[in-house]
């Protein structure tokens, strides 16, 4: 009877001590996916770089939205789009949704 009830004993806390170390483990797998994510996020905004466009009878015009410095022009969407990728490789660019939608784009 003491035999069974040491056989159990350590059952349940086998089972215990298993639980605690896949908790532990889960929980560094958690956080090495959170840093690995927030260097990617960081790496992204690295290289976006917010734009504003300008409808003109003659085109688009694309100028960065914080300082206003002119970037780029295109007679649509797609010269534009080239155009920045040939001055700014590796680059990403963002606009606003609204911003799209003014010139025509969404």
């Amino acid at each position: 009877m003491e035999e069974c009830l040491i056989l159990i004993g350590g059952f349940v806390l086998g089972w215990i001590v298993r639980e605690w170390l896949a908790l532990y483990r889960m929980h560094q797998m958690v956080d090495q996916f959170e840093i690995h994510v927030k260097e990617q996020i960081e790496t992204e905004l690295e290289n976006m770089i917010p734009i504003t466009i300008e409808e003109h009878a003659d085109g688009f015009y694309v100028y960065q939205k914080d300082e206003g410095v002119f970037m780029a022009q295109g007679k649509d969407r797609k010269e534009l789009e080239i155009n920045l990728e040939r001055r700014y490789p590796g680059k990403k660019f963002a606009a606003q949704t609204s911003n799209l939608q003014e010139v025509g784009f969404k």
